[in-house]
């Protein structure tokens, strides 16, 4: 149970780290659960370039978590 708390307390450290846009594109995709054509719709940007910030997203997400462990 200490193991997850401190996992999802280092995730909201690191959520932190990510700029406003990033922040925006994970929360449309995990929380409101929109597509990548509809983010990129909210974004002003092409399906394409969502599918690639969010990919980078998620890559820093786990360095940065795992850097800090």
């Amino acid at each position: 149970a200490n193991t997850t708390i401190y996992i999802i307390a280092g995730l909201f450290a690191v959520l932190g780290t990510l700029d406003k846009r990033e922040q925006l594109l994970l929360s449309l995709y995990y929380q409101q659960e929109l597509n990548m054509k509809e983010i990129a719709l909210v974004l002003g940007l092409t399906e394409s370039r969502v599918c690639q910030l969010h990919k980078q997203c998620v890559l820093q997400l786990k360095q940065r978590l795992v850097d800090s462990i």
